[in-house]
């Protein structure tokens, strides 16, 4: 799996003034994002030491070309001056990144579904959507996806909540190269429409 890059731009949460910028996302979970000038407006001077945000909301592409809403949660700033430009470049770690939606806070009741990424759940539940094979003639490599896969096991809480175990595979292709992807994710649902806060707990 590589990192994927949003571009597009950026803002404070409620504030009317957009940034361009690159929102990187990191195999790893890293996130940061690149902004090309100041939140802040054109009459203040640049502080560069001061440039925290607690939100913030994008409008970009993603790496299909979409177009999404993102919102970034306790953004931690590390910005640099080039005495040659009239513009900083402000460099954000971001703890939270939720794509598809804008909001507030952590507490809003905005979701129904959580897809869970955990690295070794791929090693305890391979997903068999992708299949490569070598031989003395070298390597080929098979994929079967749905649109909407069946889950691999299932279960349904008293709550009225369900857990599923998903098994998915996906394929991207540039001029250069093409790259297969396959993992095997949680898939949480309810109508309860709680936040993220409360997946998490």
């Amino acid at each position: 799996m590589t990192s994927r890059l949003y571009k597009g731009y950026w803002q404070r949460a409620g504030s009317e003034k957009e940034v361009a910028g690159v929102l990187t996302v990191e195999v790893s979970g890293k996130t940061q994002l690149e902004i090309f000038g100041s939140f802040d407006a054109e009459d203040q001077p640049i502080d560069i030491f001061d440039k925290d945000e607690k939100v913030i909301w994008g409008r970009c592409y993603d790496p299909q070309n979409n177009m999404k809403d993102i919102t970034l949660f306790d953004c931690f700033a590390a910005a640099t001056l080039n005495f040659s430009s009239n513009f900083p470049l402000i460099r954000f770690n971001c703890t939270y990144v939720l794509i598809g939606i804008h909001i507030s806070s952590l507490s809003d009741a905005a979701f129904f579904k959580a897809n869970i990424h955990i690295p070794a759940l791929q090693s305890w539940c391979p997903s068999d959507a992708l299949k490569i094979v070598h031989s003395d003639t070298g390597i080929s490599a098979t994929m079967s996806r749905s649109k909407n896969p069946a889950a691999a096991a299932s279960a349904r809480l008293d709550d009225g909540t369900t857990l599923d175990v998903i098994k998915s595979a996906s394929y991207s292709s540039d001029l250069s190269k093409a790259v297969f992807e396959r993992e095997t994710i949680f898939e949480s649902e309810t109508t309860a429409c709680p936040s993220l806060m409360s997946f998490q707990s």
